[in-house]
Formats: C-alpha cells, sequence, structure tokens
C-alpha cells in the first residue's frame, strides 16, 4: 500500500475437546500507518519486544499471536512483535497455537513471565519446535516355578542348605527353589503414579489397569522420570525408580520399567521343618516364643 501503509486480517476457531467450554470464533483487523512523528518515550511505562522463530529450521514466523494480560501483538513478516506501551508489572506472554501449526509447542514454558519495569524494554526470543512423547509399560516379573525343587525337599537334604521362597510364600503358593529361576513376565500393574519433570515443568500420570502410562506435549530436552512404589505388591521391588531421559523433537520414546521379586531364603532342617529368615534371625538373637 502507499506511504507504507499496512493493512491485515487475522481469523481464529479454537475448539475444546473433553471440556465443557464453548468453541470460540474470533476476527481481527489490523490497519497500520507509520506517522514517523518524533516523540518521546514515556517513563512511566515498559516495552516489550520479541521475536519468534522454528527452533529446527532457525526461520522467522510470521502471524503469530501473542497475548499479555489482554493486550494482543502478532509477529510480522520477520517474526518481530512489540508491546508498547505496559505499565510496570507482571504480564505473561501466551502463545496462540492456532497459529503455530499442529502439533507444535514453544521451547519455553507457555505462558512466559516477564517483568515489566518503568522506561525499560525487554527482548523475548520464542522458539517454536515438535513436542515428544514418552510412553511404557509397568510390568510385574515372577520367578517361574520349578517343582523339581519342591520334590527334593520333601526327600529331605543337607541340613545347612540355603534354600529361597519363589512367590508368597505366607498366602501358601510359592514354591521351594535351591537355585537360579528364569524370571517371567506377569501382569502389567495398575494404579502406580509416575512423576516427569525437566527442573520448571513438573507432569504426572497414574499407569492404567494393564500398567501403562503416556505423557504428552513434552519439551524437548533432558527429563528426569520418578517411579513411586506406594502400590507394589508384597515382597517385589523396582528394579530402578528413576530416569534420566533426553527427548528431541518428535522423539516418540518407549520404556519398560520392571518391577522384580524378591529372593526370601529360608534353611532347611534335619527334621523337615524350614527356619525362615525372619525366625533364624530370632533365634540368633535370643528370641523367646
Amino acid at each position: 500500500m502507499p506511504n507504507e501503509h499496512k493493512i491485515s486480517v487475522q481469523g481464529r476457531y479454537t475448539s475444546y475437546r473433553n471440556s465443557e467450554k464453548k468453541d470460540e470464533t474470533a476476527l481481527m483487523i489490523q490497519y497500520t500507518v507509520p506517522f514517523r512523528l518524533p516523540v518521546g518515550r514515556k517513563k512511566n511505562i515498559g516495552v516489550v519486544k520479541g521475536y519468534v522463530y522454528d527452533e529446527e529450521t532457525k526461520e522467522s514466523m510470521p502471524d503469530v499471536i501473542i497475548r499479555a494480560n489482554g493486550a494482543t501483538a502478532v509477529t510480522d513478516s520477520d517474526g518481530n512483535f512489540t508491546f508498547p506501551s505496559l505499565k510496570p508489572g507482571t504480564y505473561y506472554l501466551n502463545i496462540d497455537r492456532a497459529r503455530i501449526g499442529l502439533n507444535r509447542i514453544t521451547t519455553q514454558k507457555n505462558p512466559i513471565e516477564v517483568t515489566v519495569e518503568s522506561g525499560k524494554e525487554i527482548r523475548v526470543e520464542i522458539g517454536i519446535t515438535q513436542p515428544a512423547i514418552l510412553s511404557g509399560q509397568i510390568m510385574l516379573y515372577q520367578f517361574e516355578n520349578n517343582h523339581s525343587n519342591d520334590s527334593w525337599a520333601e526327600k529331605g537334604g543337607n541340613n545347612t542348605t540355603n534354600h529361597y521362597v519363589v512367590g508368597d510364600g505366607d498366602n501358601n503358593n510359592g514354591s521351594l527353589n535351591n537355585g537360579e529361576t528364569k524370571l517371567v513376565k506377569a501382569y502389567g500393574l495398575a494404579n502406580i503414579l509416575l512423576e516427569l519433570t525437566n527442573g520448571s515443568e513438573i507432569k504426572r500420570c497414574v499407569a492404567d489397569k494393564k500398567g501403562y502410562f503416556r505423557f504428552e506435549e513434552l519439551r524437548p530436552g533432558k527429563w528426569t522420570l520418578k517411579v513411586y512404589n506406594a502400590n507394589l505388591p508384597d515382597y517385589h521391588y523396582l528394579e530402578e525408580d528413576t530416569f534420566a531421559i533426553e527427548l528431541k523433537p518428535g522423539d516418540g520414546k518407549e520404556i519398560l520399567l520392571k518391577a522384580l521379586p524378591k529372593k526370601r531364603f529360608i534353611r532347611i532342617m534335619e527334621q523337615g521343618g524350614i527356619l525362615s529368615e525372619e525366625e533364624k534371625e530370632k533365634q540368633n538373637h535370643g528370641y523367646q516364643g
């Protein structure tokens, strides 16, 4: 247009899935006239300027809508935006995700907090990237039963031989074993709490009835996964409960978490009785029943 006048039209449609909120439609028309008047900056207001770019290609992103506590700005053809007159205070820059493309996310936590001071200018750079996904399953393992060792125990053996219970001996459904056994998958563990953090954000989820879990829309970078053992079955432990994970843009990483059975050692007596670890410890300390 003549004299560097500009006119732009922006439209936005927001659909809320799984929410009681009504879908929103917004239309914004902007007409820019450069007056080039020599004016001084007011000392009782601050300025926020910024740049929005694609993190992978490093190219600028035009026509992105940014909001700051009710004020609105749109990036120009070079990806720049300006809030020219903000009162001092704390503002939250919120990127309209409808304008950055499907399956896209900011590299920083959104909204971005900035503090405006009188007479000062703040510069903000906002990268746009692809989110990552972390998913997996918490699997409970059991020892593979070896009944040949039960038969050996019934026939008697050396009274100094150590054995261990495979399974839950307290419920009489365990088997006796005197050698190495194979671990086999039993079932996925439900209701296990998992926590994922990158230092500035914390996300939590609970494993479903088959032990599956899923974290979506994760920002690329280094994350730490913590698994809580509060709902583990008796006589089981987590092989690992903390994991360092690095995610790249667009990653879809899967991990398997293992809950393993504990070996509960016992001793076979000459008379055919069984002395558990707990009973043996009491006996060694002169416990009287």
